[in-house]
């Protein structure tokens, strides 16, 4: 959307005020209303918009509070504006600093305002918390990046093709910079040709982009000046280059131009301005020195093939693993879901007194099951925070759940085959505990052994036709679960994780998740001292059955090796008694004898041996 010309002549006049400096943006919220469509499309945006991403702060203050009423808002900020902004401008012109005054009232506003700011660099973010106060809890560090498939190294071969191509020596390195027109790029592209280029006449540098126009035209004849480059051409001249130098002394934020340099697997010779948000210190391919020490790294550099070949494939893995936008955006659209997810629901419970909000839980709730006690503690949080819990539990061959304390908000919804594991079903009359919910959000909570493929669809199609929000939180995954979960997720379906490993295979695959850390109650009361135990036994408990995948033969087994070795005093005074809790699956008595074998079979006991013991859940303070 174009400004108007009124616009655009009372930003020139600011230039010329502010001694040549261009301020239009600095100025935008007290010149942003001369340009009468850009507002009305920016304020229409904003009225159809759930989240609103401020991604510079300039047009916060054209924003009424008003508008922005029951939006989830986000700063996405670049820099700390008004620290960048004192580097470029001047305290003691009275206009330059209304400018200033100006930038900070915008800054200020737009990170009130926001629920939640995204900073690029730990820096910023504390920086925002000394500046204005804005709580760290309210900040997420996502960090600027590269799209590490557009940008890639190339083979020696077509690096020498590159450089005959661009009239670049293939006897000499090339040092590579590239800067927009902007003060600290100046800076930095001054440093390149007036104190490297001399101190380094073996080596050729290259300085593109618009900082090109702000340079003497007598550069030294090791300095080339490439001007403005398209996109397509940047690439070109990376691949080209041997070596990335970026002499920042000035600035804020992340400088984007890193991640160019280490996406094409260059080495890189940067100071710590330059590589602030990327590196705190000298890592294997990124050298942060003053612009004093430069000259040393960049001749290692220049002398050594093998030793930028190395340092290129590390900067490539670093751009790979922590700053492709591949890997930043799914993660970026997590963080801005979950926010506004969160926030939605806060806003609805604080709307919903004495109309709580109705959900229905899918589980286990009342078998034998640590997913079921899970979801009945889950229940219990939910209902102290505004909502209004039922659940569909499940009935198996071996028992009827229990549901003592659950009078009236709990029903058989299904059948769990916990013998055979072939014949799990939905319950035949689901469709009509579904309908006497009136729920309007829903939790299933996911097993690879509850509900299979056909009946999990079957379920969640059932849901979603009644307009009610589903997620579904998955325990246990593995690849053979992918396309399923993908193709909930696509349906509308909220998948959320516990563990992180979790997370990183359905990322693998393209699929991306929430993050629940799984909580545990706490027990009440206080410990039992020491004194009132010290004539019993040291007793060491698994919450979960006695299973072989939960190798609870390795804690008996190392338990009683610290016995013998009298490495812990309670086990060599007391002994110990293992407590586990046998399951219904063929393997619990397995399990059971592999305990046994583990603590019978050990040399040099001291004592008796005491037997695994199988027991119920009790609550056991150690």
């Amino acid at each position: 959307m174009p400004l108007s010309d009124a616009h655009h002549k009372a930003a020139e006049e600011a230039r010329r005020k502010a001694g040549g400096r261009v301020v239009i943006d600095m100025l935008f919220g007290v010149q942003g209303h001369l340009s009468e469509a850009y507002l009305d499309e920016a304020k229409h945006a904003v009225d159809w918009a759930d989240i609103v991403v401020f991604s510079h702060p300039w047009v916060a203050p054209l924003i009424d509070d008003g508008a922005l009423e029951g939006k989830f808002v986000v700063y996405d900020s670049q820099n700390v504006e008004l620290d960048l902004r004192e580097q470029l401008l001047e305290r003691g012109d009275s206009f330059q600093s209304y400018v200033l005054d100006q930038v900070e009232t915008a800054e200020r506003l737009v990170g009130d305002r926001a629920h939640l700011v995204l900073a690029c660099s730990a820096g910023d973010a504390a920086r925002f918390a000394e500046k204005y106060g804005w709580p760290l809890s309210r900040i997420e560090l996502v960090p600027n990046g590269v799209f590490s498939q557009r940008i890639v190294p190339v083979e020696a071969a077509e690096k020498a093709a590159l450089k005959s191509a661009l009239g670049l020596p293939e006897d000499r390195s090339t040092a590579f910079f590239i800067g927009s027109d902007y003060m600290p790029n100046v800076e930095a592209a001054k440093i390149v040709v007036e104190k490297l280029a001399p101190s380094c006449p073996e080596m050729l540098f290259v300085v593109a982009g618009g900082v090109c126009d702000r340079l003497p035209s007598g550069v030294p004849k090791n300095v080339r000046l490439a001007g403005s480059l398209s996109e397509q051409d940047k690439t070109r001249w990376l691949n080209a280059a041997d070596i990335a130098v970026n002499p920042m002394l000035s600035g804020s934020g992340t400088n984007i131009k890193m991640f160019d340099f280490a996406a094409a697997g260059l080495p890189i010779v940067t100071t710590p301005i330059g590589a602030r948000g990327i590196v705190e210190a000298s890592s294997y391919g990124i050298e942060v020195c003053d612009p004093d020490a430069m000259v040393a790294a960049l001749s290692r550099y220049a002398s050594d093939a093998a030793l930028r070949e190395r340092a290129g494939a590390a900067n490539r893995r670093l751009v790979e693993s922590r700053f492709a936008w591949e890997r930043l955006s799914p993660r970026l659209g997590q963080v801005l879901e979950t926010g506004f997810l969160r926030r939605s629901g806060q806003e609805r419970r604080g709307a919903s007194e004495g109309n709580p909000i109705k959900t229905l839980h899918v589980s286990t709730v009342g078998q034998k099951c640590g997913i079921g006690e899970y979801t009945r503690h889950l229940m219990a949080e939910m209902d102290r925070h505004g909502f209004k819990s039922t659940v569909l539990t499940c009935e198996t061959p071996l028992a009827q759940p229990d549901l003592r304390g659950l009078e009236g908000k709990a029903s058989i919804g299904w059948f769990h085959d916990t013998v055979g594991y072939v014949d799990t079903r939905l319950a035949g009359d689901i469709e009509a505990l579904v309908d006497a919910s009136g729920a309007e959000l829903a939790i299933v909570q996911h097993h690879p052994g509850f509900l299979g493929g056909h009946e999990l669809r079957r379920l969640t199609r059932l849901l979603l036709d009644r307009g009610m929000r589903a997620a579904i939180i998955v325990h246990s995954l593995d690849g053979s679960q992918i396309p399923l979960m993908k193709e909930l997720a696509e349906s509308g379906v909220a998948i959320i994780a516990h563990k992180r490993e979790d997370l990183r295979l359905m990322h693998r695959y393209g699929l991306e998740a929430l993050h629940l850390p799984l909580a545990i109650p706490t027990l009440p009361g206080e410990p039992k001292s020491a004194a009132a135990s010290e004539e019993k036994p040291f007793t060491i408990a698994s919450n979960g059955f006695l299973r072989e995948h939960k190798r609870f033969d390795i804690i008996v087994d190392a338990l009683a090796l610290l016995r013998d070795a009298a490495a812990v005093p309670p086990l060599s005074e007391r002994g110990f008694r293992p407590c586990a809790r046998a399951g219904s699956r063929c393997d619990s008595p397995k399990q059971s004898g592999r305990c046994d074998h583990a603590r019978h079979d050990l040399p040099g006991q001291a004592g008796p041996a005491r037997r695994p013991e199988r027991c119920g859940y009790r609550r056991l303070r150690l």
